[in-house]
């Protein structure tokens, strides 16, 4: 934006109340005055006419003008002036001066237009002129007793008054004008800074953030509905930013520690390998084997973190098909009996119906009910067993695995599917604690959710639905 159109809030709103108030006191006033002239203009032509036909009405008897009527004209004339002032000429049906008694009067033009509009048949004539000095004039016709224009009868009165009236109240209305500026002046700037300090408070917040400190919060206060809805707005996203960046931070800091055991442990192998354990090869066998697991430790961890991120960011995704439930839970107990055997623990496929079908993506619902599986595996003493079962409901089909394990205390079940996350009772059984936060999101990618149900001592059950097929 040109550096000219910039300018503080303040300047902005307070410029424009001033021009808000500005064009509606010029209309106001404009109006006011236009209204005021009219309705004093139509006032004073009616009461000059009032004037000119009470006098035409008292002549009206003496037309046409016998011997001795100039008199009688002259005495009504003096008689009216003295009642209602201003000037009256009284001409005859020809044009020509009767009578007249004035101190001052319009020019001898204005008189002239007045007597001839009723010469020429105007039943009656006015006309006024409102400005200092200004004058009204009005005419009326003298009928004698068959009704022919016998005479003509004009009267004018100054507009002092009226001018000075239409003076008056100019003046109060630029009165008017200059306070109302000025306390639009004074109320524009004082909104504009309300709101110019919820801005700058927004602003001094934002800068915190961009440093690094989520904790800032805007008090919204008396403000516009924008205002406020934006001071919302952005505490939500800083409370949003601040839970992801804590998060993150969490996840930087656990996965690098995760990294740091088996990275550490391949370093001090290789170094005392270099030492000479090389040279004895029951120690540089032993350390080849431990060297493989922490290789293959690392490598999970590496796998499981990207597969992590993918689904996070939407990249990796499924591809629900028709798949048969005993096909799913066989392929994960061949996989795991091996594990099973050792751990001295049975597995068990229950499913009631053998033709039970889901639309999954079978590799990654495989993972999750391996997740599980192993899961329960590591955390099933000696002669218990796990139990895989599939059970339709409706349009869908359950999917669950139970241990009879230790089960999960109340306030680790809240979070055993957050990444890096892992009880006491789970620390033993070792891995990186990413497998219920990557199984947690590969389901929702199905449009499902995992529901999990445990009591300590007694054990813990996995399960979610997924759509029949």
């Amino acid at each position: 934006m040109s550096p000219r159109l910039r300018g503080s809030i303040r300047l902005w709103q307070t410029g424009l109340f001033i021009v808000v108030i500005v064009v509606a006191m010029l209309i106001l006033s404009g109006t006011l005055s236009a209204g005021l002239t009219a309705t004093l203009t139509r006032m004073a032509e009616t009461s000059e006419l009032r004037n000119a036909s009470a006098l035409a009405q008292r002549l009206e008897p003496d037309f046409p003008l016998a011997a001795n009527a100039t008199t009688r004209v002259r005495d009504v004339v003096a008689e009216y002036r003295g009642i209602y002032g201003g000037g009256i000429w009284v001409y005859d049906s020809d044009g020509a001066l009767l009578e007249s008694a004035h101190d001052a009067g319009p020019v001898e033009a204005v008189l002239q237009s007045a007597r001839d509009a009723v010469l020429d048949g105007t039943a009656s004539y006015a006309v006024s002129d409102l400005r200092s000095a200004g004058w009204v004039v009005a005419s009326k016709p003298v009928n004698g007793p068959d009704g022919v224009l016998e005479g003509v009868v004009v009267t004018a009165s100054s507009v002092d008054s009226a001018v000075a009236i239409l003076t008056a109240t100019r003046g109060r209305l630029w009165v008017a004008f200059w306070v109302s500026l000025a306390i639009a002046g004074l109320l524009g700037f004082g909104f504009s800074e309300l709101i110019g300090r919820r801005i700058r408070a927004m602003s001094a917040a934002a800068a915190a953030m961009a440093a690094g400190d989520f904790a800032q919060r805007i008090s919204p206060g008396f403000v516009p509905d924008e205002v406020e809805e934006l001071a919302v707005s952005y505490n939500a996203m800083a409370a949003t930013l601040g839970e992801t960046f804590d998060a993150q931070r969490r996840f930087v800091a656990d996965a690098s520690h995760e990294m740091r055991t088996p990275v550490a442990a391949l370093k001090g192998m290789l170094e005392l390998l270099v030492d000479g354990a090389q040279d004895v090869p029951e120690v540089r066998d032993d350390f080849m084997r431990t060297m493989q697991v922490e290789v293959d430790r690392l490598g999970r961890l590496v796998s499981d973190l990207l597969t992590l991120a993918q689904l996070e960011a939407g990249s990796l995704r499924v591809a629900p098909a028709p798949e048969s439930a005993p096909d799913l839970f066989a392929g994960v107990a061949g996989v795991l009996q091996p594990l099973a055997e050792r751990a001295g623990v049975r597995l068990s496929v229950e499913i009631a119906e053998p033709d039970i079908r889901v639309l999954a993506d079978r590799d990654r619902i495989v993972q999750v009910l391996l997740s599980f599986t192993d899961n329960a595996l590591k955390h099933s003493a000696q002669g218990t067993t796990v139990h895989l079962r599939a059970e339709r409901r409706g349009n869908a089909v359950l999917l669950e695995v139970t241990d009879e394990g230790v089960g999960i205390e109340p306030e680790d079940l809240s979070r055993v599917f957050e990444r890096f996350y892992r009880s006491d009772a789970a620390r033993a059984g070792g891995g990186a604690g990413l497998g219920l936060a990557i199984a947690k999101e590969i389901v929702e990618a199905h449009g499902s959710s995992i529901d999990v149900r445990s009591a300590p001592g007694v054990g813990t059950t996995f399960g979610f639905e997924l759509p029949s097929a």
